[in-house]
């Protein structure tokens, strides 16, 4: 079961916070990636074989909260450019002033 948790941040910090949870799903992708590639070398012994479908299956597992971090983000990006162009601020997020406007997740 999931529960979804929102929160705000002013509008021109959503690029930040953006970048910082596309890191963070790097990191685990480059973890992933060396635990696959080991687990391609490890499948050439016949004794590693029959742990391969679990150890397959955990890879996945350890995959779908990465895709949903990047849907979200890509959800939060869609929002946060619309919330730009309807305000006219840069897109870039480097407005001097701390509007007040804050954009929720959108998804």
């Amino acid at each position: 079961m999931k529960a979804k948790i929102s929160y705000s941040v002013p509008l021109k910090k959503v690029p930040t916070v953006v970048s910082e949870i596309l890191e963070e799903s790097a990191e685990k992708l480059e973890a992933l990636s060396l635990l696959v590639e080991n687990l391609a070398k490890a499948i050439t012994v016949i004794g590693e074989m029959e742990q391969a479908p679990l150890q397959v299956a955990a890879v996945r597992d350890e995959l779908s909260p990465i895709e949903t971090s990047l849907s979200e983000c890509q959800n939060i990006l869609v929002g946060y450019i619309s919330a730009v162009r309807d305000s006219e601020l840069p897109i870039n997020g480097e407005d001097e002033e701390d509007d007040g406007k804050r954009i929720d997740q959108v998804s």
